[in-house]
């Protein structure tokens, strides 16, 4: 089990997957940094001028965009080697 017990081996390439597919989420999810400053111009743009405010979520999406294909690249990768879903 997980608390006790014995510890299922695992293949290493298997390994390597995990390993890869938790690089690709760390490295997406620095695009955080830059998600906050587009949204906080965004917010001060569509302050200044509201008919900007399409503007602003498109750029603020864009940006997001980064995120979820890292997101959707890790799942490939954990389905595809059976880490995750069976």
């Amino acid at each position: 089990g997980v608390l006790g017990g014995e510890v299922k081996a695992i293949p290493i390439g298997m390994g390597y997957a995990a390993l890869g597919g938790g690089i690709v989420i760390g490295l997406s999810s620095a695009t955080a940094i830059a998600q906050g400053a587009i949204a906080a111009s965004g917010m001060g743009a569509v302050a200044k001028r509201p008919e900007t405010f399409g503007q602003a979520i498109v750029l603020a999406v864009m940006a997001e965009t980064f995120a979820i294909f890292g997101l959707l690249i890790a799942i490939l990768i954990f389905v595809g080697t059976k880490i995750m879903g069976g």
